[in-house]
């Protein structure tokens, strides 16, 4: 089905967040993010012609290309692979010491994020920060319904974990 630039438009106003957190969320790099989700919508413009409406909304078929992007860029380039837990903590204690609770959220998020496997962090950006169904996230990642929400609960467990520490 073709679109026409309104369309298009409209369809990259109400998505370009969601694309952007996503890899936000798998690379904890503003620049990375900003590169991986360009050439999501690039390759979206190059395929637009080949979406169906009776398979997918709009929105998973784009996520499923954003996927797609990050599988393509996860095995091209080995060195943009995630930051260990040992990099995200040396990271934290050149700041200043201060309580949990002074930490920017951010920050803390991104050291939570930085615990989790790459799996992991995709499957929980997916679901909290694009507010995707389980049933989305199950398609977009070939995995189950029930291997989702028990990567999921896994995932939060962890964090909560870290966070007791």
């Amino acid at each position: 089905m073709p679109f026409d630039k309104t369309q298009i438009a409209k369809i990259y106003e109400r998505t370009y967040s969601k694309v952007y957190n996503y890899f936000y969320y798998t690379t904890l790099s503003k620049e990375r993010a900003e590169d991986l989700t360009s050439k999501t919508y690039i390759r979206f413009l190059e395929k637009f012609d080949l979406y169906d409406s009776n398979r997918a909304e709009v929105s998973a078929w784009l996520m499923g290309i954003a996927h797609n992007i990050w599988n393509d860029e996860y095995r091209k380039n080995a060195k943009y692979r995630f930051t260990q837990i040992d990099d995200i903590e040396e990271r934290l204690l050149k700041q200043e010491p201060v309580e949990l609770e002074q930490l920017e959220t951010k920050t803390v998020v991104e050291a939570l994020l930085g615990c989790l496997s790459e799996r992991e962090r995709e499957i929980v950006g997916m679901r909290y920060k694009m507010e995707l169904s389980y049933n989305d996230i199950a398609r977009i990642t070939g995995l189950t319904e029930k291997n989702v929400s028990v990567i999921l609960s896994r995932s939060l467990k962890k964090m909560n974990t870290i966070l007791e520490d």
